[in-house]
């Protein structure tokens, strides 16, 4: 993809939720800037659980990020090693996050996208190390399901 193209898709709508560096100069402009510390907390959190009960890597952990949206946090684990799956309910959340994949050369082996409603999930129990479950608990009218199925599978 062309700086020009790169400059193009990243200004198309909808807005983003985080911010991607697609080399070139060109990033993903943030839907807000608030989202800036909100996305850091998260992950200062994450890398304090990954630190404590992994001594900090994951690499060739299996990891699942569910409702990952553009896949921000599915891209942060592969960079910690890890093999990782991301699935989200909207289709447009999956295809940004499979061109930014592609755009910065990631292993399809170890990083894969699906659509997927979490509540259909059907993982093998202790399928991963580490499931993130970001900003989707609110919005599931059975929160106690949703986790006993994250205890299930994690």
């Amino acid at each position: 993809m062309t700086k020009e193209e790169k400059i193009q898709w990243v200004n198309s709508p909808p807005a983003w939720m985080y911010e991607f560096d697609l080399g070139d100069g060109v990033k993903t402009p943030l839907l807000t800037e608030e989202l800036r510390s909100i996305h850091w907390t998260r992950e200062t959190m994450i890398k304090q659980g990954i630190d404590q009960f992994f001594h900090g890597s994951l690499v060739g952990k299996p990891c699942l990020d569910v409702a990952c949206n553009e896949g921000y946090f599915c891209h942060w684990l592969y960079n910690l090693g890890a093999r990782v799956r991301g699935t989200d309910i909207r289709e447009t959340n999956i295809q940004r996050a499979r061109a930014i994949q592609r755009i910065l050369g990631y292993d399809p082996e170890r990083l894969a996208f699906e659509i997927e409603d979490f509540l259909c999930n059907r993982d093998e129990p202790e399928s991963y190390a580490v499931t993130l479950f970001l900003g989707l608990l609110y919005h599931i009218e059975n929160p106690m399901g949703a986790i006993g199925l994250l205890h299930k599978i994690t």
